[in-house]
């Protein structure tokens, strides 16, 4: 017996091996089991004096795209709140809207939309106290034309600002992700979840 045998509880073993399941696209990233194409696309996207958001990031899903925005601060004010109070949106070349905040992201659950609607979802987030850095999941994949990134930070002075990105040259990189396993089974609650939908979108 080694020492760590009587020391450390014993980790319960699995009866059966787990496999892993797909969920819906507009739920978030497929990370786990495509690699998608990266996108060299670091620019400042909004600045003042004291604080910048800047774009480090662009990940291409066969569905979707990641986003993602880092925050930072040079001072933070004696009063400064723990969320930063940054929103975040998109506007495509047909006309749709899609808004977030920082986390939390809220509920993930519910009829799956039909892709007439965007979704977009921080998936992600984290930092220090100076710097954060969140992702962003956009689904559909816009379509082709103007994607627009509008960011602001009223308690930073930094008010709505746009950036635009080219959809097409996102969607060109969407198609060159590699699927690495293609017969992974549907969860469960994400089969549910897509005939919900279904039915409830005719």
């Amino acid at each position: 017996m080694g020492f760590f045998d009587d020391v450390l509880p014993r980790a319960d073993r699995r009866t059966a091996p787990e496999r892993q399941t797909v969920q819906p696209a507009h739920l978030g990233p497929p990370q786990g089991w495509v690699l998608p194409t990266v996108l060299p696309a670091v620019r400042v996207l909004a600045r003042s004096d004291n604080a910048r958001i800047a774009l480090v990031g662009v990940r291409c899903w066969p569905d979707g795209v990641s986003l993602d925005l880092h925050l930072m601060c040079r001072q933070l004010a004696p009063d400064a709140k723990e969320e930063w109070g940054f929103r975040f949106g998109v506007l495509t070349s047909d006309g749709r809207r899609a808004a977030a905040r920082e986390f939390p992201p809220g509920p993930r659950l519910g009829p799956a939309p039909d892709g007439s609607e965007l979704v977009l979802r921080p998936i992600f987030g984290g930092g220090s106290r100076f710097h954060r850095h969140w992702e962003f999941y956009l689904w559909p994949l816009p379509p082709k034309g103007r994607l627009t990134m509008v960011t602001d930070w009223p308690a930073e002075g930094i008010r709505e600002t746009y950036t635009e990105l080219d959809a097409g040259e996102i969607r060109s990189a969407a198609a060159r992700a590699v699927v690495v396993w293609r017969d992974l089974p549907v969860a469960s609650d994400a089969a549910t979840a897509v005939d919900a939908g279904r039915n409830g979108h005719g």
